[in-house]
């Protein structure tokens, strides 16, 4: 009889820590739901997570003017090694702070306080009826993965979504994700794993953020915002520096996109199995046009910005950025439509030689990409003069 009741303790135990609604966090971890949703698609992450907290909390815009307004262009090649592929990417790192101060909305930046307790200062946030952004893992959503977990290679810890509620009853979460209809349910146990994973590529350490609710008599400035996001593009193409990476070998900014060709002639030297050549040249692919980039980079998006600034900020004519920008989004789909052909036929070329032929073809393509990337430039920067 005692084995039996000691037992019974130890599972007890073991329920109350495994689940995220511990017994000490029920005083403060309660139910809340925010109410009246309306989720909108997006096509990449950051800037659908910031435009369903701005729709929920009364501000108009949308997800071009998240983006745009964020400066989201910029370019970044980081070589392979052993362990990783290569990664083309063409957004800045600093979109979030870049919008939101162009934009003039207030803003927090958190992470949990007590370690223990990771989710009460969220809830009483949402009490205040304000969404919260969740930086997370996306491997650990389910919800993406036909109800399991991702592959390792999936493991992406710059992911963000936005929570609206919270069922501690049921121990679940309600929050909206790029490109998903409604919103999407997930256990607090996964949503946990994902807020703290320890993935190399970005952990999440729980950051969260949320935005203040509008003000009455809040109006976007246009002027302020367009000029703030193109000195950020302007400066992310004349950028020199590595970013804050550990151990980042590889290029960014406008002299990096020039070396591009260079580099790609050059890949095998990086991956140097050609088994996994076809992977890498869709993986680029993705990167310009499918994994939430928006097509063309990220360009589709910011060019559709300033069509609509040109349209709003007085004083501002965008026209002539606009057609650069155009430009340069046939050439980066030039570019992205290179890189899956290639990836469709280089694992049957044996010959070195031979697919250095199509190397050649890709780096043409690279070339072409940055004398048009260089013109858009060229266009912004007289913006600001």
């Amino acid at each position: 009889m005692k084995l039996l009741i000691i037992v019974i303790v130890c599972l007890t135990v073991i329920f109350l820590k495994g689940s995220p609604a511990r017994a000490g966090d029920q005083e403060v971890l309660a139910s809340v739901m925010l109410p009246n949703i309306t989720v909108v698609k997006g096509n990449h992450c950051e800037s659908s997570a910031i435009l369903n907290a701005l729709h929920y909390l009364g501000y108009e815009m949308n997800e071009a003017i998240v983006a745009g307004g964020g400066g989201a262009p910029s370019f970044m090649y980081q070589q392979g090694n052993a362990g990783n592929f290569p990664f083309l990417g063409g957004r800045t790192g600093r979109l979030r702070e870049v919008f939101f101060k162009g934009a003039g909305l207030q803003w927090h930046l958190e992470y949990p306080k007590d370690p223990s307790h990771p989710w009460e200062s969220i809830v009483k946030i949402l009490k205040k009826g304000i969404p919260v952004i969740l930086l997370v893992d996306m491997r650990y959503l389910p919800y993406l993965f036909a109800g399991q977990y991702g592959p390792p290679y999936m493991s992406f810890g710059w992911h963000m979504i936005t929570l609206f509620g919270v069922d501690t009853r049921k121990e679940v979460a309600y929050v909206s994700d790029i490109g998903m209809e409604g919103l999407q349910e997930i256990n607090l146990e996964d949503l946990e794993k994902a807020r703290f994973s320890k993935t190399k590529i970005f952990p999440p350490h729980g950051e969260y953020y949320w935005i203040e609710k509008r003000p009455v008599d809040y109006r976007l400035d246009w002027k302020t915002l367009i000029l703030n996001a193109i000195n950020e593009v302007v400066h992310n193409m004349e950028q020199v520096e590595p970013p804050p990476i550990p151990g980042f070998k590889g290029d960014v900014g406008l002299s990096g996109l020039k070396n591009l060709g260079n580099e790609i002639m050059n890949i095998e030297k990086n991956i140097q199995n050609p088994f996994l050549l076809p992977m890498v040249f869709n993986f680029f692919y993705g990167c310009i046009e499918t994994n939430g980039t928006g097509g063309a980079a990220f360009r589709i998006l910011y060019r559709d910005f300033l069509k609509e600034a040109g349209r709003k900020a007085k004083g501002i004519d965008t026209s002539e950025a606009v057609t650069a920008a155009n430009a340069a989004i046939e050439a980066w789909h030039n570019l992205a439509k290179g890189f899956k052909q290639v990836g469709e036929k280089i694992g049957t070329i044996r010959d070195k030689s031979k697919r250095r032929e199509q190397y050649r073809i890709l780096a043409q393509l690279a070339d072409k990409l940055y004398q048009k990337e260089k013109k858009l430039y060229q266009a912004l920067k007289t913006l600001l003069d």
